[in-house]
């Protein structure tokens, strides 16, 4: 459950005493009841054809879910948390949710020699879902939603090589199929405003990576990777307009996009590039990171401007929520029953909608989300046999950062990210 203030006029509308009433605004409250039960059986089989060595993982997992939802419940007028709405039953919004899954899957590890080894996959996917209820009120009347019921299957196969060029390193080359499936979301708008695809289709992904990794003796494993993710029927709203002239949101499919990049990471361990003993403790560097570039592809997008629909196209417009730099590294030093560790990262800035809006609208939903960069430190001492005392300080120079906008719940606006925070926590673990 959930209660918040959600003003007619939208988050410029502060939360305030209501002057007449001497009291609060009523809050609003939201409700889900989760019921799920699910299955999952996995076995191993060793099996030799001639001088292949094949290792074959199978299973099957069945799964049933059902979620009822309430929105827009009035609550009290006080400012505690009373989840109890002060009228039963008369929420803006009953939904119901089914959800029904079957899957049956296999791995071969595929040993041809002591150096190159295949690793291709299959699963198959059966979804069922449905959803029923009303999303509204018109004329006091609710608005019931389309009885929707979608059962789809997915053949998805996947492939891993791994082929070691010397004993301690390989390179390594993956490519899997993937889905995201229509959302119980994207099949309950609202009626009133919204139109819903009937033939809408689940998005599916493929993912590739080529890879180098291993280890330079004790002192140094390192892993760097470039990847490409191609990803097809995004599911999104675009404008369209009736014969009578009015206007509406068309929930469907409308384009694409790829994201393609470089990630790697490296740990150097200093005791033992000089070949000293631990006695002596250790230190250890590390670093981590990824490039990546991700845009649409062809995107159609359809808005209302001058109360006319404008049609454009979002290709080659960066994907949101992607930065385009990732950067962490760190050193930790162990001397005794002493372990400490700072790490700084750094994430790049993002925009928070596909159009790219940098300049922050009033509302604080749509613009650009600036890089930030982080020092966090961290300790523990071994007081005794089983004893450990740990403490650390998060966001250790109190950046003040967001990460998220929102147009709903837990916003909406903008999400700002906890400044500096400490922690202390004391273990003990019986022998």
């Amino acid at each position: 459950s959930s209660i918040g203030f959600i003003p007619s006029g939208g988050i410029l509308i502060a939360d305030t005493i209501n002057t007449n009433t001497g009291n609060f605004n009523p809050r609003t409250i939201d409700t889900d009841h989760y019921n799920n039960i699910g299955f999952e059986a996995r076995g191993i089989t060793h099996l030799n054809l001639g001088r292949l060595s094949n290792t074959i993982s199978s299973g099957i997992r069945l799964y049933h879910g059902s979620t009822r939802r309430l929105r827009g419940g009035i609550g009290s007028e006080g400012s505690d948390a009373d989840f109890n709405p002060t009228f039963n039953n008369n929420w803006h919004a009953q939904l119901n949710y089914y959800s029904r899954n079957a899957a049956l899957f296999a791995e071969d590890l595929i040993t041809l020699n002591e150096k190159l080894f295949i690793i291709p996959g299959i699963r198959l996917e059966v979804l069922n879902a449905e959803a029923s209820g009303y999303n509204g009120f018109q004329n006091d009347l609710p608005i019931p939603i389309q009885n929707l019921e979608r059962t789809r299957k997915f053949l998805l196969s996947g492939i891993g090589v791994e082929y070691a060029l010397t004993p301690n390193t390989k390179i390594y080359f993956n490519s899997t199929q993937s889905f995201r499936p229509v959302l119980f979301a994207d099949l309950t708008a609202a009626p009133t405003t919204d139109v819903i695809n009937p033939s809408m289709k689940d998005a599916q992904a493929v993912n590739t990576d080529l890879g180098y990794r291993g280890n330079a003796g004790d002192f140094l494993i390192f892993d760097i990777s470039a990847f490409q993710l191609n990803y097809k029927n995004r599911i999104g709203t675009i404008k369209q307009q009736r014969e009578d002239g009015s206007f509406y949101n068309y929930r469907t499919n409308i384009g694409n996009s790829t994201s393609r990049g470089i990630e790697a990471f490296a740990e150097l361990r200093v005791a033992q590039l000089k070949n000293k003993s631990g006695s002596t403790g250790n230190i250890k560097v590390f670093i981590s990171g990824s490039l990546m570039d991700a845009r649409y592809g062809d995107f159609k997008l359809i808005s209302l401007s001058n109360n006319t629909l404008v049609e454009s196209n979002l290709r080659n417009k960066k994907i949101e929520y992607a930065p385009g730099d990732i950067l962490r590294t760190g050193v930790s030093v162990d001397y005794k029953k002493l372990t400490s560790a700072f790490q700084f990262s750094h994430t790049g800035a993002v925009y928070s909608d596909a159009n790219n809006t940098t300049t922050p609208t009033a509302n604080g939903q749509n613009g650009r989300i600036p890089a930030y960069a982080l020092l966090d430190w961290s300790a523990s001492i071994k007081l005794m046999q089983g004893l450990n005392l740990r403490g650390g300080i998060n966001n250790l120079t109190n950046e003040k950062y967001f990460t998220r906008r929102s147009g709903g719940y837990p916003g909406p606006g903008l999400l700002p990210g906890d400044g500096r925070n400490y922690f202390v926590s004391l273990n003990y673990q019986m022998q």
